[in-house]
C-alpha cells in the first residue's frame, strides 16, 4: 500500500527565516513556527522546524517575518549524516549516525499578522532548542 507524507500546519513564525546557500548554489531557508493549542482546558505550545528550498526558500526569506501567521503544506523528512566520534575512554574512533528531523515545506501562505511580536512574548528559557 502506498502512503502519503503530507502535513498541514497553521502557526506563527517564531524565529526569523534564515537563508543560506548550498555549495551547489541552492537556496535553503530555515525557521520555526509556534503552534498554540488548547487541549482539555490546558494550553500547549508545539514548535515545528521548517526548511524550504530554492525559489520557495528565497520567497520565504524575503516575505516572512517574525509574527506572521502562516499556513504551510509540508512533508516530514528524516535524513542522516555519518560522522566520527572519538571515545575518550578507549581512544578508538567509532562510527555514529546523526538523525535530523524536519518538515520540508512544499507551499506556504501568509494568513495574517500577529498583533504582538512573537520574539517579545517568548522567554528564551522556554525554547526547546
Amino acid at each position: 500500500m502506498l502512503g502519503q507524507n503530507k502535513c498541514v500546519f497553521m502557526g506563527t513564525v517564531a524565529t526569523e527565516p534564515f537563508m543560506t546557500y548550498t555549495k551547489h548554489g541552492d537556496a535553503k531557508t530555515t525557521f520555526k513556527i509556534k503552534i498554540l493549542e488548547d487541549f482539555q482546558g490546558r494550553s500547549r505550545t508545539t514548535w515545528v522546524p521548517l526548511v524550504l528550498w530554492r525559489e520557495l526558500a528565497e520567497t520565504a526569506a524575503e516575505s516572512l517575518e517574525d509574527g506572521h501567521e502562516i499556513q504551510v503544506m509540508a512533508r516530514f523528512s528524516t535524513w542522516q549524516r555519518d560522522g566520527t566520534n572519538v571515545c575518550e575512554a578507549c581512544n578508538n574512533a567509532t562510527e555514529r549516525v546523526i538523525y535530523n528531523d524536519e518538515f520540508e515545506v512544499q507551499q506556504f501562505e501568509i494568513i495574517g499578522v500577529s498583533k504582538t511580536n512573537v520574539a517579545e512574548e517568548i522567554d528564551p528559557e522556554d525554547l526547546p532548542f
